[in-house]
């Protein structure tokens, strides 16, 4: 009977009071279509499904202080982004996120339900950006800005995917999709002449995103948001030689995996100097340290976050498998992710790596008239790949002078099209990918200064 925000209906029916709880005969004098909206007040706090509850906020001095709901409380300047996005678009014909008949005309005054000209963002505060809200002497309320409904000291971030987009473009790659990213930019230095790929690295770590080759482009992915591409069992895995196992799991050791992750960026609240940012494993007989430079504008919990997941990933990774597929599964692409069943254990492996291997070395069937037969030889892997360290899993990768050398997740992918190399074995490196349902800033391996100490 009352529906909240459903302003549509509201405005193009008639009104009817129920006194007592009875609905009256005659209507209002309200006149269906006769005013538009004006939306003085729109808004969503700057945290993870903002957007579920965007009215609420969270204040430890006021009793009506509370998160939205199934919010975890963690910050998330990109779901206020959306959000706002999401309501200014949907209602706009012109934009391209417009919803059908979301804004309709009215049949008395010519115009549209809502007054595009009349919506009003919540909130830009007149305090000046960074006095409010670091200096929490003067301002009371400034702690409440990290994930309140400001847009001051965000509204100039730029979002992870547009960020990324243009890079490239600037280095000339046209053929690029990244529309998958999520995340915001809120600063990111290129300081000297280099790669492209050298330039996105440090996104890659930050973000926890992967760069791979799909159907012509250069395609950008989160790690832990798709389904698993293929779930496998032991049948279907393909014998290679007599003398081999189907599948063969390897597991790296912990002095060989880092203790600590350490992460060098630039302080949002500190003047832009350069920060540390830390994070260390309580047990464990490893002494390692792994070490990154970020150029990038951060706070310190989005640091920590990022060196806390590094270390994370680094020892989820630690397990490493070789097997092989048949052709049925040649449209395995980097970055994919495949449950294997094993020993009543399931595991979900990240591909990290394709290589093609030419038919003609007495591996595998060879081709006949009109006959395109293969073999799909595949690795995993959850041994975290040291800094520096960009070796194969295991043994020595061949690759026909026809097959161009790719690239996914700072890790060489060796292969092509699997199409167009008839005769030929096709073998892929993965990584373990258990626990890696990870939200906000991640780890993407790849970055050029990262060491091991």
């Amino acid at each position: 009977m009352f529906r909240y925000k459903d302003i549509k209906s509201w405005w193009l029916n008639a009104h009817y009071d129920r006194p007592g709880g009875i609905e009256s005969g005659t209507p209002t004098a309200w006149v269906p279509q006769s005013k538009p909206f004006w939306l003085m007040e729109v808004g969503c706090p700057a945290v993870d499904k903002g957007a579920n509850q965007p009215n609420v906020f969270v204040d430890p001095k006021s009793s009506e202080t509370a998160l939205p709901y199934f919010s975890k409380g963690t910050r998330d300047d990109f779901m206020q982004r959306r959000f706002l996005r999401a309501v200014i678009e949907g209602l706009d014909p012109d934009a391209d996120g417009y919803l059908a008949a979301a804004n309709p005309v009215s049949e008395v005054y010519g115009g549209r339900m809502v007054d595009l000209d009349h919506v009003h963002v919540y909130t830009w505060d007149a305090r000046p950006y960074p006095a409010f809200p670091f200096d929490t002497d003067v301002w009371g309320d400034g702690d409440n800005w990290r994930l309140g409904h400001w847009l001051t000291g965000r509204f100039a971030n730029v979002p992870l995917a547009e960020t990324v987009a243009r890079l490239l473009d600037d280095y000339g790659f046209a053929a690029h999709d990244a529309g998958a990213l999520n995340g915001t930019v809120p600063g990111y230095v290129v300081d000297r002449v280099m790669a492209a790929r050298d330039a996105l690295e440090p996104l890659e770590l930050a973000f926890f995103f992967d760069a791979v080759e799909s159907g012509g482009e250069i395609v950008f992915r989160h790690r832990g948001v798709e389904p698993a591409a293929a779930d496998l069992v032991m049948g279907d895995l393909v014998e290679t030689r007599a003398d081999s196992a189907l599948l063969a799991l390897t597991r790296g050791q912990e002095t060989e995996l880092p203790a600590s992750a350490k992460v060098r960026f630039i302080s949002a609240s500190g003047d832009y100097a350069q920060a540390v940012a830390e994070a260390r494993r309580i047990t464990g007989a490893s002494g390692r340290v792994s070490q990154a430079d970020l150029p990038l504008v951060l706070e310190g919990q989005q640091a920590e976050a990022i060196a806390e997941t590094w270390l994370f990933e680094a020892w989820a990774a630690r397990e490493r498998a070789s097997f092989s597929l048949p052709p049925s599964l040649l449209a395995l692409e980097p970055a994919d992710v495949v449950r294997i069943a094993h020993d009543g254990d399931e595991r979900l492996m990240r591909v990290v790596e394709i290589g093609e291997h030419g038919g003609a070395r007495g591996r595998g069937p060879q081709r006949r008239s009109g006959d395109l037969r293969r073999r799909h030889r595949c690795r995993a892997s959850r041994t975290a790949r040291r800094a520096g360290d960009h070796r194969a899993a295991a043994g020595r990768v061949h690759r026909p002078a026809a097959v161009a050398r790719r690239r996914a997740a700072g890790i060489g992918i060796r292969g092509g099209d699997a199409s167009s190399v008839a005769g030929q074995r096709r073998r892929l490196r993965l990584a373990r990918d258990d626990g890696l349902r990870l939200e906000g800033l991640g780890y993407g391996a790849g970055h050029p200064r990262r060491n091991a100490e």
